[in-house]
């Protein structure tokens, strides 16, 4: 039986959905998508209660992505930097990724929903990027925004949402240290995810039934997974109106970092 307190609905997958292109993963311009990834970044920006002076961090931000030339990215990228991954398998329902050690920032919301945790959590990482830091380095932005998931243990208990943005490669060693004493700069370990996609919005009703689709189906499979805690991974803005990409993520066990979600970095990445 699934143990995932959250994980109390299924719903059937969306048979329209963008299918998961090649292993490993291939070069897309950053040029061809950059307008676009501007409107709708800069929108959400605003839609988060950043203000006038958010808009223009945000837009500063992806400004700053924009001359990088090609990068290697899936199309759910939409020409932003993120982790690097190798496709292990790729099945009808789930892929099998592999992803390398990486570095990030996150902070830590409990006791809201995943709606509100995920509001809250966005601004204290967005500000951070956005040079609320000790170098006061403004940081390009990048994808997914990925949370993990550690569901309270009865009906009264508080969930646990962790926010991450992952850092870009100049950062990947050394990034400066937050500001905000919520926001640490973090190690994920290599680790082994099965992955279910799904175009629309991510919220967590739709977290909860792919989530539990992809547990059930992991299971039916006998394949052997961390059932205590799952990742959500979002690609893009509310405002994306088409070609939108959402997963979620279970850890394989066996993975490097199977035991231990993250370490934290010390000060300034020294």
């Amino acid at each position: 039986d699934v143990s995932l307190s959250l994980l109390c609905r299924r719903k059937p997958a969306d048979a329209n959905q963008p299918t998961q292109a090649s292993k490993p993963v291939t070069p897309a311009p950053a040029s061809m998508v950059h307008q676009k990834t501007v409107l709708v970044l800069v929108a959400l920006a605003c839609a988060l209660g950043g203000g006038v002076n958010a808009v223009a961090d945000f837009n500063r931000n992806i400004n700053a992505n924009s001359d990088g030339g090609d990068m290697a990215s899936p199309w759910f990228y939409h020409g932003l930097e993120g982790p690097n991954f190798t496709t292990v398998s790729d099945a009808a329902k789930y892929s099998i990724r592999s992803y390398p050690k990486s570095f990030w920032t996150a902070t830590t919301v409990t006791g809201k929903s995943m709606d509100d945790a995920g509001s809250e959590a966005f601004m204290r990482l967005f500000r951070y990027i956005s040079g609320n830091n000790e170098s006061k380095q403004k940081i390009e932005m990048t994808v997914p925004v990925l949370a993990s998931v550690i569901p309270g243990q009865g009906p009264f208990c508080e969930e646990n949402f962790t926010y991450h943005f992952y850092l870009p490669a100049e950062f990947q060693t050394n990034p400066p240290k937050p500001d905000d004493p919520r926001v640490t700069n973090v190690v994920l370990d290599a680790m082994d995810v099965a992955v279910v996609s799904f175009p629309g919005w991510m919220n967590e009703k739709e977290a909860i039934s792919h989530g539990r689709d992809l547990f059930e189906d992991l299971k039916e499979d006998n394949v052997a997974f961390n059932p205590d805690m799952f990742y959500t991974a979002g690609y893009d803005s509310p405002f994306r109106l088409t070609d939108r990409h959402n997963e979620v993520w279970a850890k394989i066990q066996g993975s490097a970092s199977d035991a231990t979600t993250f370490q934290i970095l010390s000060d300034g990445g020294d």
